[in-house]
């Protein structure tokens, strides 16, 4: 009888949650994965952990409004020890303390992939993130991001929705739009980074300067469909030329 209760009290610990487990099964592209705003809790967490385990695609994870606190945030800090594909977490508007914070910069002491990590709008204040981001003088990409955690990243809305009206296109025109250094951050994660169909981007006549064009470089290294990309009339110098130039040398 004892034996009985036992396995009867361990089948009702188990935790599952279908409902996810579809969303996750139902996704076309598997290179990213949106669950944002999917009222996910700490445990639905070990699922999304088993998806970065398995899923060799994955390169972003969006979970951005949700109820994840420290423990939800432990169970992705063990799965990116060994994820090796991952370059964007949005872990923004949260509940994610000190404690969940310490998980994951622990797992970026070795984690060199990931560049994008988003947490403003959860329960880290400034300084408690300024000693953590001390700690992980060792990543040059996350330590700033940690250090300003509550900064909320510059978007732009028209750029956001003209990237999605052309995400099945060969050609993206985006020429003449004003666009500056910080829109290329967007074109760079939003198109050139995941889009597997543009050919042809036009950026000419824009405010695009030398950080600009390091964006753009850094997904030049990892993009393999663009054949054509059009940068006159901006304000790129020298060392964004040479940016654009190394990046060229690995992009054939």
């Amino acid at each position: 009888m004892e034996t009985q209760i036992r396995n009867i009290t361990l089948e009702a610990l188990k935790y599952d949650n279908e409902k996810l487990r579809q969303l996750i099964a139902n996704t076309v592209d598997k290179s990213t994965l949106n669950l944002s705003s999917s009222e996910l809790k700490d445990r639905d967490m070990e699922i999304v952990a088993e998806e970065l385990e398995i899923n060799k695609s994955l390169t972003k994870l969006r979970l951005f409004t949700n109820q994840i606190s420290d423990i939800g945030a432990q169970h992705l800090a063990d799965a990116l020890r060994t994820n090796t594909t991952l370059t964007d977490l949005e872990l923004h508007g949260n509940l994610i303390g000190t404690g969940g914070l310490e998980h994951l910069a622990d797992a970026l002491r070795t984690n060199k992939t990931l560049n994008v990590l988003t947490m403003y709008g959860n329960k880290v204040k400034d300084q408690e993130a300024g000693f953590i981001a001390d700690k992980l003088k060792t990543n040059e990409k996350i330590e700033p991001q940690i250090r300003n955690i509550n900064e909320i990243p510059y978007t732009n809305p028209q750029l956001t929705q003209l990237i999605k009206s052309n995400i099945n296109s060969t050609g993206a025109n985006f020429a003449g739009k004003n666009l500056n250094d910080q829109d290329m951050k967007i074109v760079a994660n939003e198109l050139l980074q995941v889009n597997k169909v543009v050919t042809t981007l036009y950026l000419h006549a824009n405010q695009i300067g030398d950080v600009g064009a390091q964006f753009l470089a850094d997904a030049l290294r990892v993009n393999t469909t663009l054949t054509r990309l059009d940068l006159y009339t901006n304000q790129i110098g020298d060392s964004g030329a040479q940016y654009l130039g190394e990046a060229l040398k690995t992009n054939k």
